[in-house]
């Protein structure tokens, strides 16, 4: 596909952005350190001239460094072209040295549009590109701020390029896009695509979410360790003034019933705010699957938009919290660069949590290339890995015994309070250990690996192995009598998503699982 070579800047507005945090915090630093200077003014009334003269020369100075530091965005942003040429995205600036950065289109993994609440009143995004790159999984490669409508024209064209790679020119995918795409950004639906590389018909289908399904999505998205603080909080701010009303109600108590209360009220709605966030983060939720494309859009005060190649899914992850395990429902989110490596876009899901019908059902209408992997049955680890969990609880219970016997030696006398510590926390290795061995387990096929882990909450990971980069086995000597292997598989994603660990396998299972690997 020829390609005019045509050069366009940033929106301005990305002078805003880029200057817009730091100068908020220096303002802010300004005007405390201001208010003191206030108070010695008024202290110190006979000095005032002098007082103001100081006060001049240092904001006169603020001034100077804001409009220094302000030219330095202007020009920076001046001079920073963007250009498709060719197979290639090329960024130049020209500030001070000349930099070009180029990077391959055939390498974009995805092509990703953000807009926050700033974005949405100027009528501007953010486009986030990616590449399948080990070194950059963890960072957004580029960053651009263009306005809507040539945020949706940059994204279509890249995608135009590296599908003209294929069968069909990139003049012919862009007009198919533009076709099927309504005033609102959302697809209309088709009879059906035929996907030539797995031999299905694959029938473009949109899944949204409604409100009742985000508030279900908060509830079983609630965080253990967030629930357990807002309890103990407000357990804890109870027992304050039960014993603030025994003990007779003064000036001094009533303070600290009030800053218990306070503190309380933030731990609790800590918890609370892990149900409401995803109703927040994740409003008018909507995934629609049109041809080797998966669209992905959601947000209320920040709206995202995904558009990734089916080709460039690395892998795909079943996540269950401890009340999601209970009542057996679960998620789905797509392993692949740029999914989630930004702080902000960290648990990008592909499908809320549903019942594990409801999963299938829809992970064989939107992703039928990992369906079948995920019906894959699990198979538990050996019995005999008990012997290999009881290793670490033995040393472990060695370091808490020694640990008690130090505290008494150190504090002078045998506290049952430190008995109980040392036994509580021997028992919770216990549990760790315990739920590692019940939720650790794996399975795999000619075209499929997937693998469980974790102890109240569970994360099952399903890969495709020519995704998969390499794997590694080790084996002790207790495993060795034992027959048993495990081990470490490395997927192409952000440092959370590369690493997944295999639990104790067979001997023979880990054979065959290095002919697949092999046979890729």
């Amino acid at each position: 596909m020829e390609t005019t070579e045509t050069k366009f800047r940033n929106h301005i507005s990305i002078v805003i952005e880029r200057f817009g945090t730091i100068f908020i915090g220096i303002v802010i630093v300004l005007a405390g350190s201001a208010l003191d200077d206030l108070k010695e003014i008024l202290k110190h009334m006979d000095n005032l001239k002098e007082h103001l003269a100081d006060e001049f020369a240092g904001a006169s100075l603020f001034l100077v460094l804001f409009l220094i530091a302000l030219f330095w965005q202007l020009r920076r942003w001046a001079k920073t072209y963007i250009s498709i040429q060719g197979q290639a995205i090329v960024i130049e600036k020209n500030t001070w040295n000349r930099k070009v950065q180029t990077i391959g289109i055939k390498h974009i993994s995805n092509v990703n549009l953000s807009q926050n609440i700033l974005e949405m009143m100027l009528g501007t995004c953010t486009v986030k590109l990616d590449t399948d790159s080990f070194s950059t999984a963890d960072d957004t490669d580029v960053k651009l701020v263009l306005k809507k409508e040539k945020a949706e024209w940059f994204r279509q064209t890249v995608f135009a390029i590296m599908e003209s790679e294929g069968n069909r020119s990139g003049a012919e995918v862009y007009a198919q896009d533009a076709n099927h795409q309504t005033e609102s950004g959302a697809y209309k639906e088709t009879d059906g695509i035929t996907d030539e590389e797995n031999g299905k018909n694959i029938t473009e289908t949109t899944v949204t979410a409604n409100v009742n399904d985000m508030i279900w999505h908060g509830v079983f998205a609630i965080n253990l360790f967030a629930v357990l603080l807002a309890v103990g909080g407000i357990g804890g701010s109870v027992s304050k003034l039960l014993s603030g009303i025994q003990e007779g109600i003064s000036g001094q108590n009533i303070l600290e019933i009030i800053s218990g209360w306070a503190v309380a009220f933030f731990i609790g709605a800590t918890a609370v705010w892990d149900t409401v966030k995803d109703f927040i983060k994740y409003y008018q939720y909507q995934v629609t699957r049109k041809s080797d494309k998966i669209y992905i859009s959601y947000g209320l005060l920040k709206k995202v938009s995904y558009v990734i190649p089916v080709k460039r899914i690395h892998g795909v992850t079943v996540r269950q919290t401890w009340i999601a395990r209970i009542f057996k429902r679960y998620r789905v989110e797509l392993i692949n660069v740029g999914m989630g490596d930004d702080d902000e876009e960290k648990d990008a899901f592909f499908l809320l949590y549903q019942s594990r019908a409801d999963v299938i059902e829809k992970m064989q209408k939107l992703l039928p290339e990992f369906a079948e992997a995920i019906e894959l049955p699990m198979q538990r680890q050996k019995k005999s890995v008990i012997l290999l969990k009881a290793i670490p609880a033995v040393i472990w219970a060695v370091i808490l015994l020694a640990a008690d016997q130090l505290a008494k030696e150190i504090i002078g006398a045998h506290f049952l309070w430190i008995n109980l510590v040392c036994a509580g926390g021997w028992l919770v290795v216990l549990v760790i250990l315990a739920g590692g061995y019940v939720t650790d387990a794996f399975a795999c096929d000619k075209k499929s690996l997937a693998v469980s882990s974790g102890v109240f909450g569970r994360e099952t990971t399903y890969m495709h192995y020519p995704q998969i980069q390499y794997f590694s086995v080790n084996q002790n000597i207790v495993a060795k009598k034992l027959r048993v292997v495990k081990g470490n598989a490395y997927l192409l994603a952000s440092a959370s998503d590369s690493r997944h660990d295999l639990p104790y396998m067979p001997e023979e299972a880990v054979e065959e699982l290095k002919e697949y690997l092999l046979a890729r």
